[in-house]
């Protein structure tokens, strides 16, 4: 296909200000297969449909890529009689089939009000479409509401 292809452990990579277009097989990528190369950073470019990583992104910054959304916020709650909420974060994920999930450590949360019940907060689980919060306690009548950040590094 057309695109870009990054293998082995090659480093001090910088791609940026790329505009890929599709001129064949509508296959437009990254794709860092293999071994992930190190400090290598994919920004600023216009990637239509988005990154292929099969191996794990150790080491990799991949922001600012029109048609790849590497950030996202908004808001969530967990229920009066609940203990966890999923959230879908809208995050682009590759094309590969294992997937391209946010690290836990990517993912910030702040307290919009008080969490009632509850005295502890935390990410408990992230997929490619969703990350979990989890209260150590019902919140109660109060409910507990959480502004969240997240961005894939």
């Amino acid at each position: 296909g057309n695109g870009v292809r990054l293998v082995g452990a090659t480093s001090n990579i910088d791609l940026r200000g790329n505009d890929l277009q599709d001129t064949s097989k509508g296959v437009l990528f990254v794709d860092v297969s293999t071994v992930w190369p190190s400090n290598v950073r994919i920004t600023g470019n216009h990637l239509p449909t988005g990154i292929q990583n099969q191996n794990g992104r150790t080491g990799v910054i991949i922001r600012n890529n029109t048609g790849f959304v590497t950030e996202a916020n908004g808001t969530a709650t967990v229920a009066s009689g609940q203990t966890t909420v999923a959230v879908t974060h809208g995050l682009s994920t590759d094309t590969a089939t294992s997937g391209y999930k946010p690290e836990l450590q990517d993912i910030v949360l702040t307290p919009q009000n008080s969490l009632g019940n509850a005295t502890k907060y935390w990410v408990s689980a992230s997929t490619n479409t969703t990350f979990t919060i989890t209260v150590d306690a019902d919140p109660g009548a109060t409910t507990a509401i959480f502004g969240w950040q997240i961005a894939k590094r």
